[in-house]
């Protein structure tokens, strides 16, 4: 018995000279701290725009507690390319965001954007940053617009009616260059008029914007069969059938329409919430 209690001893004692050698060594040995991944150029790109309706909606630290929860599940989430562009884009990119999340002044914001939009529109930048609307962003978005005061709303709106055009004024207007164009520039602006015009008519509705976009489209088709004297002869006759296709429009509507589809495309911008994350953080020390 007493050879049992002192080999128990000698084992705790060596276990203990272990413990105290292993804590001398980590402390001796300094830890490997591995800094996270920075974000694909893509992600990046999609955070600040993210935070730059943030920041042209103005909103506060409590309407993006709420947009925070709203934005939960909405997010489209589909696999993206990392991107690419020069090597000024991504700085370019972070100087904006942080500017925006710490609430910086106005004019220094609007001088990074610029920077950042030129850097953005260049030939060799390739980002895959195009955002489908989901379901639940699609019926969340006007939850998102009750959250929105009027003079809000009145200032987003000042900030991009350059981008809001009535139905039948895009319909009309894009005939001469619609019917210039070559193949590939045709079905490309076409599609985007087509998108357009059921924006402005269908808001949200998934069903009649396809409805409508099919029948703007065929119309665009035709008219871009027409050979030159036919087009000439039977534009009054075009005109008419342009605007039998768009019906009444309530000009309201549509600016609510272009409304809802933004808020709906921010709700399913899946950097959102890293978006509102970083506002807040620097909101709660303003």
């Amino acid at each position: 018995m007493q050879k049992f209690w002192s080999g128990l001893v000698r084992m705790a004692a060596i276990c203990l000279a272990c413990l105290v050698w292993g804590s001398h060594v980590l402390a001796a040995t300094p830890l490997r701290v591995v800094a996270p991944a920075p974000p694909s150029l893509t992600n990046l790109n999609l955070e600040v725009k993210a935070l730059e309706t943030i920041y042209a909606l103005d909103l506060t630290p409590q309407q993006l507690k709420v947009l925070e929860q709203l934005a939960a599940g909405a997010a489209d989430q589909r696999d993206r390319q990392p991107g690419q562009g020069p090597a000024v884009l991504s700085p370019a990119l972070v100087k904006l965001g942080e500017a925006i999340m710490r609430g910086a002044a106005d004019d220094q914001i609007e001088t990074l954007q610029d920077d950042a939009d030129e850097y953005r529109d260049g030939d060799d930048v390739d980002l895959d940053d195009a955002v489908a609307l989901t379901a639940t962003a699609r019926k969340r978005a006007p939850d998102v617009l009750k959250l929105l005061t009027a003079s809000q709303v009145a200032a987003y709106i000042s900030g991009c009616a350059d981008d809001i055009s009535g139905p039948l004024e895009e319909m009309l207007d894009s005939l001469d260059e619609l019917r210039t164009a070559d193949s590939d520039d045709f079905v490309e602006l076409r599609d985007q008029v087509a998108d357009d015009v059921a924006l402005a008519l269908a808001g949200l509705d998934v069903e009649k914007d396809t409805k409508i976009s099919a029948q703007i489209t065929a119309w665009l088709n035709k008219v871009r069969a027409l050979g030159p004297t036919d087009f000439k002869m039977r534009s009054a006759q075009l005109q008419q059938e342009a605007k039998a296709l768009v019906g009444e429009v309530d000009p309201l509507q549509v600016v609510r329409n272009y409304l809802l589809r933004d808020m709906a495309e921010m709700l399913s911008n899946p950097q959102l919430p890293s978006a509102i994350a970083g506002r807040l953080k620097f909101a709660r020390a303003e």
